[in-house]
């Protein structure tokens, strides 16, 4: 298993403000190919696409890729280092480019807080050749920036 890293993640955290009711909104892309270094990602390779900071409150994780690859049974997973499906299991890729979106589907993501800094992360089931391009949103606040939130 290799693990690979968009953009966002090598720039690191950047600061990030606690202010009551500010969504703050994180993007990372991906492309398969001389970006990272090599022609294909295997399956369970991590594909790091954003990092958030101790003390984010997930709101939603939104995935694009722009076509499937070739290999059968492309899917891919959208977790963190806890927990490699925390925010989708098995995504099935169709044929066509496509946006995943976790609010549809409420899974053990859901208000995810952070108590130490990690990033969200794209698990391939299956081998993603070079030239595809996966990109990733994640909406978060701080938490703690509304004295009586949970």
């Amino acid at each position: 298993m290799a693990t690979y890293k968009s953009a966002a993640v090598n720039s690191g955290l950047m600061p990030d403000l606690a202010l009551a009711g500010v969504i703050l909104v994180r993007t990372g892309t991906l492309t398969i190919g001389d970006e990272i270094g090599t022609t294909y990602v295997t399956a369970d390779d991590a594909l790091q696409m954003v990092p958030v900071p101790e003390g984010a409150q997930i709101i939603d994780v939104q995935v694009h890729i722009d076509s499937a690859p070739t290999s059968p049974g492309a899917q891919l997973d959208v977790g963190d280092g806890g927990d490699t499906n925390r925010y989708f299991a098995d995504i099935v890729i169709p044929t066509q480019s496509r946006r995943f979106g976790y609010l549809t589907q409420m899974g053990a993501g859901f208000n995810k807080i952070y108590n130490t800094n990690d990033t969200i992360d794209i698990v391939p089931v299956c081998i993603i050749d070079s030239g595809h391009t996966l990109s990733m949103n994640v909406w978060y606040k701080m938490q703690g920036s509304i004295a009586d939130e949970v």
